[in-house]
């Protein structure tokens, strides 16, 4: 399971963006659905991202990828 949900938290991990085939979504963290998958995975047991206590990104680029994910997840944390 790529989520699970003992006494009622839900907890997940290795959360990657990739399509409904599992092929990773290409065009970079703007042409990404960002954290659509682990938006997902959370729902799945009943959570959502609204309730998430803590995230961790990990970056290959810290300088390529830190403002245009921050922009990201702005613009998709303020639709929950």
């Amino acid at each position: 399971a790529q989520a699970v949900k003992p006494k009622g938290h839900a907890y997940a991990s290795g959360c990657i963006d990739c399509d409904s085939e599992y092929l990773v979504v290409q065009g970079g963290i703007p042409g990404q659905a960002a954290l659509h998958d682990p938006q997902q995975v959370l729902e799945a047991p009943g959570s959502s991202m609204l309730q998430a206590v803590k995230a961790t990104i990990h970056f290959l680029h810290m300088t390529k990828a830190f403002l245009p994910m921050n922009e990201v997840y702005e613009r998709v944390h303020l639709l929950f």
